[in-house]
């Protein structure tokens, strides 16, 4: 035998005769914490999965509500070019200057009430798109906070 493999053979023998000298109690507990450690790690990758969910959640819910504030943008603007060319065909029939000045009063009045409605909507639909984007997220963030509670209970 050669000396290397001597060595070896020691070496190997003095783990063995330490490890029985190891009580069972300490290899129990060692045990232990080391399924504890995977269950909290377990636990830990599942929260972490659930948070990304979430983040997917609130990433749709922002493409979906930016989706419908863009086609609501579009229709608005498309009333209020349809207003402009139809004041523009009032203006052309005009007999005098009197009824321009009445048009021209009629249709400033007209497209205040008018961007002042559109302006209420894009508001009422950009909180509702900001409501619906943080919810999922929101949500997450609370459950993920919860489960770590229940993984960390001193924290």
């Amino acid at each position: 035998m050669s000396e290397a493999t001597k060595t070896e053979t020691t070496k190997a023998n003095a783990t063995q005769d330490a490890m029985a000298e190891v009580p069972a109690t300490l290899r129990a507990m060692t045990e232990h914490g080391i399924d504890q450690a995977k269950t909290a790690y377990e636990q830990i990758k599942n929260s972490t999965q659930d948070a990304v969910a979430a983040l997917d959640g609130s990433a749709d819910a922002l493409k979906t509500g930016s989706t419908a504030f863009n086609v609501k943008t579009i229709e608005f603007a498309q009333v209020n070019m349809n207003a402009g060319f139809e004041f523009a065909r009032q203006l052309a029939g005009a007999k005098d200057v009197k009824e321009v000045v009445e048009l021209q009063s009629a249709f400033a009045r007209d497209q205040f009430a008018a961007y002042s409605s559109h302006a209420k909507d894009l508001g009422e639909l950009s909180s509702k798109v900001a409501e619906y984007t943080s919810k999922p997220f929101a949500d997450g963030v609370k459950k993920s906070f919860e489960q770590a509670k229940q993984i960390f209970p001193a924290v």
